[in-house]
């Protein structure tokens, strides 16, 4: 990816129940092998402000509205901040999961992103 660009995906399958505010996704991510970058947000119902650490710039994840359908269908897009960095190369790696809420792991998925 580059700075500045929008990250898009989608995922399908099927969980249990339908989502609600009370369930949150957490992500648990170092960049560039060394920075910590954590932050939970609910999982529809409530945009979510993120500040990518370091550079400070802020990205915003638009959330649905609840409850989402237990048959997941679901487009997501997320705006890179602008790098004001002059082409500094970041690598975020961890995991990103789905959390209900009792606390356990609906879905978890690991990741390995490159911003140049």
């Amino acid at each position: 990816f580059s700075w500045g660009n929008v990250i898009s995906g989608s995922f399908e399958g099927e969980l249990k129940e339908d989502l609600t505010a009370a369930d949150k996704f957490i992500v648990d991510m170092k960049l560039n092998k060394y920075v910590k970058f954590k932050f939970s947000c609910n999982v529809c119902g409530k945009d979510c402000n993120i500040e990518v650490p370091v550079i400070k710039k802020s990205m915003t994840y638009s959330a649905p509205a609840c409850p989402i359908n237990k048959n997941l269908s679901q487009d997501l897009s997320i705006q890179l901040p602008s790098s004001g960095l002059g082409g500094v190369h970041l690598n975020a790696q961890g995991t990103i999961r789905l959390v209900g809420a009792n606390g356990n792991d609906l879905i978890r998925v690991h990741t390995n992103i490159d911003v140049d």
